[in-house]
């Protein structure tokens, strides 16, 4: 054989072996970027095609404000109607019948002060009894009034409040049944178990719609974020968040953002207007917009078109 022909055939079997050698080398890097991370979500061809909506925008960039408003209107309509309906379905069990219990007592308390004369040099009283014998006295068998045992008349009764009553009346009565040691032990039993049953209402609608819908879609998202069109990625990686920063993300708004308000306004309406409003102010005073949340999370919100994993930047 000549020796260029050998040396032809030696070249082209080197170029062979390196061919080889390359896409050994690139299936290895590739196999080394899917091990980094298991959360990327890989853009599909159609993604990558020029006019994508993505390539247009900064990279992982932030929603319109708009999109914010919207996917937490969702969530927080959302919650709101998972807590009350909760709340209702609590009422009809041991936690129910205890707060309802409370709720007897403490109008027995207030009822004996109705009758009685609280001011001095005067017989008037706030409240009078109607007889179960008499004519209107069906009107008043309500939950808002408590049905008392017969007295010496051998009647059952409840006791209602005077049609005309003065003010000195008034402000006696509140002041007596409000100075009274068992009411106030009374109300504040009552109070702690409905701040109990409505905390537990908050924790089983928040895991759901606020952790455990999230954790099981890889954007991350709660509905209102998924109906939004936005999604929740790793500040500092911009890749999914992991299940841990999930968790404690959902922890700070369960705790910080939900039970300690509602234990210092006592209100679950005014929790689904104030707490929102502070939030969406922390978001519009940052340039990433990322609220109190985002921060203990080490996440932030993006609009989901945005969405560039590290491999694909």
């Amino acid at each position: 054989m000549p020796p260029f022909r050998w040396l032809f055939r030696k070249i082209n079997m080197n170029k062979k072996d390196q061919i080889i050698e390359d896409k050994k080398s690139e299936e290895k890097a590739a196999e080394e970027v899917d091990k980094k991370d298991d959360f990327i979500i890989p853009l599909t061809e159609a993604e990558k095609e020029d006019n994508d909506p993505r390539r247009k925008l900064a990279p992982n960039s932030k929603p319109y404000w708009t999109m914010r408003v919207a996917a937490g209107f969702i969530d927080a309509c959302i919650l709101l109607l998972s807590i009350i309906g909760l709340n209702q379905l609590f009422m009809l069990t041991p936690i129910g019948k205890t707060i309802n219990n409370y709720q007897t007592q403490i109008a027995l308390v207030m009822d004996d002060y109705k009758l009685k004369a609280l001011v001095e040099g005067s017989e008037e009283t706030y409240g009078h009894k109607v007889y179960d014998n008499e004519e209107n006295y069906s009107t008043y068998t309500t939950n808002l009034y408590v049905v008392h045992d017969a007295d010496e008349t051998g009647h059952n009764y409840v006791v209602v409040k005077n049609d005309e009553v003065s003010e000195a009346v008034s402000k006696a009565y509140v002041a007596s049944y409000q100075a009274d040691t068992n009411y106030k032990n009374l109300s504040f039993d009552k109070k702690l178990v409905s701040y109990g049953m409505t905390m537990l209402s908050g924790f089983i609608a928040e895991g759901i719609f606020l952790l455990a819908i999230p954790l099981i879609n890889k954007r991350r998202a709660t509905l209102g974020k998924l109906a939004a069109g936005t999604q929740l990625i790793d500040y500092k990686y911009q890749t999914p968040p992991k299940w841990y920063q999930m968790v404690g993300r959902f922890a700070w708004q369960f705790v910080i953002e939900s039970a300690l308000p509602y234990l210092l306004l006592t209100n679950m309406i005014w929790i689904f207007l104030i707490v929102p409003i502070i939030l969406f102010i922390i978001v519009l005073c940052n340039k990433k917009g990322r609220t109190l949340h985002d921060f203990i999370s080490r996440t932030m919100v993006i609009d989901k078109r945005t969405y560039l994993p590290i491999s694909e930047q």
